[in-house]
């Protein structure tokens, strides 16, 4: 006999903060976590396109972030919350703006 498990039909708040200290441990997880599909295309594109090493300090970076912010106030106000408290600019391809750019619409010519 089947039967739903009481708590499925709820909704449960995700800490935030945990998770991403997890991710931080573990930085490669993010891509298999079950809450990556949670995480707003922004914010997830900003830790995941780039190097391992870097993804650590983003991942820093969002959890004093969260404290602050919501993890939806942080993807609204990406650029002046992410990017701004972003201390530096890496040199090479994968530097916070670029990828910015890079989640940025195209705009056809018609």
């Amino acid at each position: 006999m089947k039967d739903l498990r009481p708590y499925i039909d709820e909704s449960q708040e995700i800490d935030w903060i945990e998770v991403f200290k997890t991710y931080r441990q573990k930085p490669r997880l993010i891509i298999h976590s079950k809450y990556q599909k949670f995480i707003p295309q922004k914010i997830k594109s900003y830790l995941l396109e780039t190097s391992l090493t870097e993804r650590k300090t983003r991942t820093d970076q969002m959890i004093s972030l969260l404290e602050l912010y919501s993890l939806s106030e942080i993807e609204e106000k990406f650029v002046e919350i992410v990017l701004q408290t972003t201390e530096f600019v890496e040199k090479d391809e994968s530097s916070s703006l670029m990828i910015y750019d890079a989640l940025s619409p195209k705009v056809r010519a018609k």
